[in-house]
């Protein structure tokens, strides 16, 4: 039986068991079978009242358990992307040092191209001064 039809059923059984329990039990009081109707009544609702707790109690357990099970799956994923997060992480890093190394490589190169750079300057004035001195002895 669906949740809302039995959710239904409780109210409408609870309520006619509330109007015949005021109506046998003040109304229609002299009557000698009104309290054993009475009786009659409440224990259909009371077991009308049961069957849907125990319908409802069991949803809710499925929802629960449900909930649990996503739960449980979403703590999984986030542990693998905190592994993942981790082990990118370390990378990033790797890759910094490497970078870092290699920064001071270009910078050693570039200095050392400056100083190369110098003596290739100081050798051409050099060149152009001693062929300057074989074109002209005299100076």
């Amino acid at each position: 039986m669906d949740s809302k039809k039995l959710e239904l059923a409780t109210i409408i059984t609870g309520s006619v068991a509330i109007l015949m329990a005021i109506y046998f039990g003040f109304i229609a009081a002299s009557a000698l079978s009104s309290s054993k109707l009475i009786n009659y009544v409440f224990a259909i609702a009371f077991l009308v009242f049961i069957a849907y707790n125990y319908i409802k109690s069991t949803e809710y357990e499925k929802i629960k358990k449900q909930l649990t099970d996503e739960i449980s799956e979403l703590n999984n994923r986030i542990e693998s992307l905190t592994i993942d997060i981790n082990k990118k992480t370390a990378e990033i890093e790797k890759l910094n040092n490497e970078l870092s190394v290699k920064d001071k490589k270009i910078t050693e190169i570039e200095s050392e191209n400056k100083k190369l750079q110098q003596k290739v300057e100081s050798l051409e004035e050099k060149i152009i001064e001693l062929s300057q001195k074989i074109d002209n002895p005299t100076v």
